[in-house]
């Protein structure tokens, strides 16, 4: 799967992630440009030994982004819910990577930018796909 990604919305990017996980072929990842936010989770989703990124490309994590508004009580659900969707998010990163829960938090508590080769250090990618200039 091609990714040039600067995010999106949770639900849908989980909807993809479950295609990926469900259909048979294993599914390698590559990030063209930027794969950030919700594109991140979907470039580090690939099969293990097949998510790569080019050397030009940026990767960004963080914890959801999200607004709420209306009742009171319809605020405090949309929280919820945003809680809720942060700690499925980390829990998957953490999956995806091999790093520790408590790092992957550490990490997406605000925008985190990284190079290719940090990503790769990370576990988010696992190679740099090499061009001739």
């Amino acid at each position: 799967m091609y990714l040039n990604c600067p995010g999106g919305s949770t639900y849908s990017v989980l909807a993809i992630y479950d295609c990926m996980s469900w259909i048979k072929p294993k599914v390698g990842t590559v990030c063209f440009g930027v794969a950030a936010s919700q594109g991140a989770l979907l470039l580090a989703a690939g099969e293990k030994g097949m998510r790569y990124a080019m050397p030009n490309a940026r990767i960004m994590i963080h914890q959801p982004l999200g607004g709420c508004g209306g009742h009171v009580e319809d605020v405090r659900r949309q929280v919820n819910e945003a809680i809720q969707s942060r700690h499925k998010i980390d829990r998957m990163y953490a999956a995806f990577t091999g790093q520790p829960l408590e790092k992957v938090q550490q990490y997406t508590e605000r925008d985190r930018f990284l190079s290719t080769s940090e990503a790769m250090e990370f576990g988010l990618i696992d190679g740099i796909l090499e061009t001739e200039y």
